[in-house]
């Protein structure tokens, strides 16, 4: 199994309507490391209602975010790579 310093940042589920989800099913797919073969982790097998779903929320908020200038898009952004990487030096 893949391991980081900060555990917080390995998910093996699929990140939909804000938050981490398996899929319906609970099926998964493991994922390797084609060099090496080893197993880095697992992904949920979405299927296509899950699909649908990412899809219908990703529609919902499209207004607020294209409504955001590009300054506060950038924010947001960074924010997001912040708390999963820590904040520029």
């Amino acid at each position: 199994m893949l391991k980081l310093q900060n555990a917080s940042l390995f998910h093996q589920q699929a990140f939909i309507d804000g938050a981490w989800r398996d899929a319906d099913t609970g099926a998964a797919l493991e994922v390797t490391n084609p060099a090496t073969g080893e197993r880095l982790g697992r992904v949920p097998a979405m299927g296509r209602n899950e699909t649908r779903r990412a899809i219908q929320a990703a529609e919902r908020a499209w207004p607020d975010w294209r409504a955001r200038t590009a300054t506060e898009r950038g924010r947001a952004a960074a924010a997001v790579v912040w708390a999963h990487h820590g904040a520029p030096r």
